[in-house]
């Protein structure tokens, strides 16, 4: 207690200050240590809600709360990948130390990690003990849930007496401790793990599955040095967040501030290679002597030999200076400069000239481990569990996460996380950006589509936003005072449907309406034909647009029911056809057909499509080209984007694919938005995963097939501007822009996020690229 004498003198010394500083100092962290350990119970019934859908099996997390919840898709799948990540590391560290005597796992921040009940149900803790440590209120929490708990009791061997609640040691078992400690407290960390009986010789994998980031970087920094220097034949593993600065990685850090877990390692090591460096860098002062220590138990007869070794070649040395195997029980050490012995598999040296550090270091992102050593038979499980649509979140989410392998000694190198083979393409960035700018109008949704109905009219359907489904018809009209949103009168309702097309009919005839979905489980076949009322555009200023809706009745083979796809006009025979292409529905989770619908006589008509036919996907973009077809992009079949580019062109008979060679490769994405310029392909936004930031305008010469990539400059924009799950249309008021309408999506457990207004993005910085050839 600080008495009122004590705070007068403070004052008069001018030292109150500091002391009430300290102490708001001290207030901060605890509340946000609080807000931190409640980060481990919503991470754990996310892992119970994933484990009861079926995506891992663990039979023992249910026995850590109180009821298991179904979450969401998204999330369920994100915490599969973090799940299978670690547990992949885990295994593939026991399987190369098998022949190890003894080893350890290390888990720092285990919260209520089933890890060691799953591998000792296993049978996979041959000579392994697992110490978990976690803020004594965390493992007081758990050692409860434990020995209450007749399952999870039933996996430990009580062969130590337990220690009181008083100490650090919580639960001990022959091959389970937890520990209540704060791994930021080195000292102390230190002093409980070896009263627990961590061998700091074994092999030993240290497990930090989103912890060090909620610390301060100088304190989770020293944690990495740390376990370098103790541990000279470890395995360190890391699964945190990176990319901070783009749309999504803005949501996610606003999401921690608004919990008070400020996500603290984001700003200096933003991304991989400042991860791996952050690794590679952490190395401690070399020592000035060569210690072996005995990894396996020493005979006698082993200890006077390396001793007898050492004075051999160094017979000027006393034995006193030295040291005897006598007066050095659990290890031997020899103290001279230059060299160093190691026996087999036995001992382990530190030697003078080898720096105390992590030597070998290798991070992936989840996409690139989801699909580079996921193996695909496993991935196509994980597409039958549950319905899913929300590819976009699902890929940001893993683009915005890693698994970390570090290693020290030779045995640990083979430990490392596989390099994952997905091929990677960097943009080609030009040195402009393009301005983009919000117009002033309230409209959001996601999956939505538009069209014109004149030259300062856009149509939107359907679609969803924060208010749920929208059924009804809006529109965005141009007058001179700028843009505003006005209700649209339909002659009928157009239902429930996202990721539908609209697509305008030649010579200004109105527009067709086709499939999108009301669920994944649910797509839609219907066509609907849209007439615009000619009077509006002779209207002042009209407070509603009215629209006619009529069904199609085709005839012929429809197509199956299909959203994500496109739908092109073509010419053949001097006749017009709506061209379908690609997509997704409830029983595929990619198509590759092609299906042609005759506009005059509504019937769907066969031709046979030959040439270089592109693979199966969807969230592509096709666009209408001197009576061909472009399409570029897309999600493929196996879940990767693409980003080829192909011209479907008529022949006398039917249709030909082209492959065309775009140089250079613009990175693959899905997603997207795409336009026709004269002769050149203008696409916008859409979801990329291996390449920084988020992708802005590429645009490819039809003519020369060059590609030069955009960045956009969003300083005008108040909010993160995400490109996904929008539509843009071309506008012409003296000089090119795009009109970008909707976008966002639910950022996995950070909350969702859709684009409030409508954006603006001028092209004339480029106009050079969009001149015709020639000129």
């Amino acid at each position: 207690m600080w008495s009122r004498e004590t705070e007068e003198e403070e004052v008069c010394s001018g030292k109150l200050g500091g002391v009430m500083a300290t102490r708001a100092r001290k207030k901060q962290r605890k509340g946000s240590d609080t807000a931190v350990q409640g980060t481990n119970d919503s991470s754990v019934v996310s892992k119970a809600s994933a484990a009861a859908q079926g995506y891992f099996r663990d039979p023992f997390i249910q026995h850590f709360v109180c009821k298991v919840s179904r979450r969401a898709p998204l999330i369920n799948r994100g915490y599969f990948v973090r799940w299978r990540a670690v547990d992949h590391c885990v295994r593939h560290f026991l399987h190369i130390t098998a022949k190890c005597p003894k080893r350890q796992i290390l888990s720092l921040g285990a919260g209520f990690d089933s890890l060691y009940f799953r591998l000792r149900a296993d049978g996979a803790l041959d000579g392994t003990v697992v110490f978990e440590v976690d803020f004594p209120d965390v493992a007081r929490r758990k050692a409860a849930l434990v020995t209450s708990n007749a399952t999870l009791r039933g996996l430990l061997d009580p062969c130590l007496p337990p220690s009181p609640h008083t100490g650090p040691v919580y639960l001990c078992s022959s091959q389970y401790r937890l520990l209540g400690v704060d791994v930021r407290e080195e000292s102390q960390t230190e002093a409980a793990l070896s009263a627990a009986g961590l061998d700091w010789a074994a092999p030993t994998l240290i497990l930090s599955e989103v912890v060090l980031t909620y610390m301060e970087t100088q304190r989770s920094d020293a944690v990495i040095s740390w376990a370098a220097k103790r541990l000279p034949r470890s395995l360190f593993v890391m699964y945190e967040q990176i990319r901070p600065d783009d749309p999504f990685g803005r949501v996610m850090q606003d999401h921690f501030l608004k919990l008070n877990s400020t996500l603290h390692a984001l700003q200096q090591y933003p991304d991989l290679p400042a991860q791996r460096q952050r690794f590679l860098d952490k190395a401690s002062a070399p020592t000035h002597h060569t210690a072996f220590t005995f990894v396996t138990s020493p005979s006698q007869t082993l200890i006077y030999f390396l001793w007898w070794t050492v004075r051999k070649l160094k017979p000027h040395w006393s034995r006193k200076e030295h040291g005897t195997a006598a007066n050095l029980p659990g290890h031997a050490c020899f103290n001279y400069a230059s060299m160093y012995v190691l026996l087999n598999e036995h001992c382990v040296c530190v030697c003078a000239c080898c720096p105390q550090g992590w030597e070998r270091c290798v991070c992936v992102d989840m996409n690139a481990f989801y699909l580079g050593l996921v193996p695909q038979e496993e991935r196509d499980r994980i597409e039958t569990l549950e319905p899913f649509d929300e590819h976009e979140e699902w890929h940001q989410k893993c683009s915005h996460y890693f698994i970390l392998t570090a290693s020290r000694g030779a045995l640990m190198e083979q430990a490392l996380l596989g390099q994952a083979s997905v091929p990677s393409v960097s943009p080609s960035w030009s040195s402009t950006e393009l301005k983009a700018s919000a117009v002033p109008v309230c409209l959001e949704g996601l999956g939505l589509a538009s069209t014109w109905m004149r030259l300062e009219g856009l149509l939107l359907t359907g679609g969803s936003s924060r208010g749920g489904r929208v059924t009804q018809c809006r529109s965005l009209i141009r007058d001179q005072n700028g843009w505003r949103s006005t209700t649209v009168e339909a002659s009928a309702d157009l239902g429930v449907r996202l990721y539908h097309t609209v697509t305008p009919l030649p010579g200004g005839g109105g527009a067709v309406v086709y499939g999108g979905r009301s669920s994944p489980l649910r797509p839609n076949s219907d066509l609907f034909k849209l007439t615009f009322d000619p009077s509006a555009a002779k209207a002042p200023r009209p407070d509603a647009e009215k629209v006619q809706v009529e069904p199609m009745d085709c005839t012929g083979n429809p197509p199956p029911p299909r959203f994500r796809h496109t739908a092109t006009v073509v010419r053949h025979g001097g006749r017009h056809f709506l061209f379908v292409f690609g997509g997704k529905n409830q029983s595929a989770c990619a198509l590759g057909d092609s299906s042609f619908l005759s506009l005059d006589q509504q019937l769907w008509t066969e031709f046979p499509v030959g040439g270089d036919v592109p693979a199966a996907r969807h969230s592509h973009s096709a666009c209408s080209y001197l009576g061909s077809v472009v399409v570029f992009g897309g999600l493929s079949r196996e879940g990767e984007p693409l980003g080829d580019l192909s011209l479907l062109t008529p022949t006398e008979q039917g249709f030909n694919w082209i492959r065309a060679a775009v140089r250079p490769p613009p990175v693959p994405r899905y997603s997207h938005c795409a336009h026709v310029l004269e002769d050149k392909l203008i696409v916008v936004g859409g979801v990329w995963m291996h390449s920084d930031g988020a992708p802005g305008v590429v645009i490819v010469s039809l003519s020369t097939y060059s590609s030069v990539e955009f960045r956009l400059d969003t300083s005008s924009v108040p909010w993160p501007l995400m490109l996904h799950s929008f539509c843009s249309e071309l506008t012409d008021s003296g000089e090119p822009a795009l009109l970008l309408i909707g976008g966002g999506g639910n950022c996995f457990s950070f909350g969702t996020h859709l684009n409030p207004q409508p954006v603006s993005v001028c092209l004339q910085p480029v106009s050079d690229y969009l001149q015709p050839p020639g000129l």
